[in-house]
């Protein structure tokens, strides 16, 4: 059954009673949608591909504890579909819980999620002090004064790649022209 778009947020957030489970896209998963389902308590099941726009779904169902719910090629993703969708007690339970489940876990931990950011910012600055050294004296004072040029500091470009001269790219996973 397909409904009328919404013209109110909660008009669209309530339309999810409607849903018994939400079956995530690919190859391109879901974002906003998924966060939404399972706000609204609607499991999202998700097929596990090889690049990010296959693998966001992935994240936030990780970063859930929702890995039950990830497949890792089509046969599971039909499996853990029937499995769940003919198992209306379970379904029920999870449906029920999973508010709470997101409120607990690390998709919403904003505060792990920031001192994350800050130690990874700090390890950043750490390297870029460690790759260019301040000159100093045998005393260990600074041999003189040290002037940053705004027009040679790196840049840091956060996510994506094909960074140019001068900026540093930093991702979520290693990769050929990511420095950190």
């Amino acid at each position: 059954v397909v409904s009328p778009p919404k013209d109110l947020l909660q008009d669209h957030l309530a339309a999810y009673e409607e849903v018994d489970i939400a079956l995530d896209t690919t190859p391109y998963h879901g974002t906003t949608t998924t966060c939404e389902a399972l706000w609204m308590g609607v499991p999202v099941i998700s097929l596990a591909g090889d690049r990010h726009v296959s693998r966001v779904g992935v994240s936030l169902l990780s970063n859930a504890g929702l890995e039950d719910l990830i497949a890792g090629n089509e046969e599971e993703y039909v499996e853990i579909a029937s499995q769940l969708a003919s198992d209306f007690q379970n379904l029920g339970l999870i449906r029920g819980a999973l508010r709470t489940v997101l409120k607990n876990s690390r998709l919403l931990d904003e505060a792990a999620m920031a001192r994350h950011f800050a130690d990874a910012m700090r390890a950043m600055w750490h390297r870029y002090c460690d790759e260019h050294p301040v000159p100093a004296t045998e005393s260990g004072q600074i041999a003189g004064p040290v002037v940053l040029i705004a027009d040679t500091a790196p840049r840091l470009l956060i996510g994506g790649a094909g960074a140019t001269d001068g900026w540093k790219v930093f991702a979520a996973e290693p990769g050929n022209g990511i420095d950190y």
